[in-house]
């Protein structure tokens, strides 16, 4: 039992080696940049970075790639496509250009990192116009039938009050107090005078 226990102990200690590593490695290939912020920007990042046990670098690390991918998904798509490009061209001559500044000679980049988000981003744009094409469909075929249905009721009316008995007229017109007009009785009169 105590063997299987010190290979499973020499299995996590040889893990947390190679993240240790890989952490180096990769802080190795990152740039430095300095940042001038606001106080209460710089308390939020504090209290971000402390409630989700960060450094403050590695928070603006994540919202600096957050945010240049959502001002990336705002231009206009032609200029985002020879952006996502360019940058891409610029990504690994900077990359060996750090890596060589630290001493390192193997550098893992991954290549086509922004054409990657530019395709993503025509995705979306399309299925959003797809679905907002289906609902103004939705929405007309909708009008469509309120149109029909009122149409339809105007002309049930229409038809009820044109089939009318006069007979029916007459005691509805009786009911509500009103003497309702003769033709018959209304020649007599004149005839009489």
């Amino acid at each position: 039992m105590q063997d299987t226990e010190s290979n499973s102990t020499q299995s996590l200690i040889d893990k947390y080696y190679q993240e240790e590593q890989e952490r180096r490695l990769q802080e190795k290939t990152q740039a430095e940049i300095s940042v001038k912020i606001e106080p209460a920007d710089l308390a939020m990042l504090n209290m971000i970075a402390r409630r989700f046990s960060k450094s403050r670098d590695e928070i603006t690390r994540d919202v600096m790639s957050t945010a240049l991918i959502d001002l990336f998904s705002r231009l206009e798509s032609g200029e985002r496509k020879l952006l996502a490009r360019d940058a891409d061209e610029a990504t690994r001559q900077l990359a060996e250009e750090i890596a060589e500044e630290n001493g390192v000679t193997d550098v893992d980049i991954r290549q086509g990192q922004w054409t990657t988000h530019e395709k993503s981003i025509v995705k979306l744009e399309r299925k959003r116009a797809r679905e907002q094409e289906k609902q103004q469909e939705l929405l007309a075929s909708a009008q469509k039938v309120l149109d029909q249905t009122a149409t339809s009721a105007v002309t049930s009316k229409v038809t009820a009050a044109t089939d009318t008995d006069p007979a029916d007229e007459s005691e509805e017109l009786s009911a509500e107090g009103i003497k309702p007009s003769n033709e018959a009785e209304a020649t007599s009169v004149f005839s009489a005078g």
